[in-house]
């Protein structure tokens, strides 16, 4: 066995263990925090930044009379890649729920069947 073989191997045991670490923290989330978003991306965020909602997103919410909506909030997730990749922002938008629908309190709302879309 090369070190290079050794070096592979131990680079794979490490990824393991971070996987590993990352089930028992996703599993541990519900006793942890009220809501958690998770997103896989190709380079891992340092910086994520809430946007203030827009005049017309403000707009919205005050024309909306149906609380079922989810409310539609702005982030900007900067990337942190190698240093052969170039670094960018990432301009999303992020659908939260205001859980009134969270009759067990898992975090997750639940939509009767009718307003369920396909």
């Amino acid at each position: 066995m090369t070190k290079e073989d050794h070096g592979e191997s131990r680079d794979e045991m490490g990824e393991r263990m971070v996987n590993e670490e990352y089930k028992i923290w996703k599993k541990n989330t519900p006793f942890l925090y009220d809501l958690v978003i998770t997103h896989a991306l190709e380079w891992p965020s340092l910086t994520v930044q809430w946007l203030p909602p827009s005049c017309k997103q403000q707009q919205d919410i005050v024309k909306d009379d149906d609380i079922d909506q989810p409310s539609t909030q702005m982030v900007i997730l900067g990337t942190h890649t190698s240093d052969n990749e170039p670094n960018y922002l990432i301009l999303a938008e992020v659908q939260l729920h205001d859980g009134a629908g969270d009759e067990d309190g898992d975090g997750d709302v639940k939509q009767p069947q009718d307003k369920m879309k396909p």
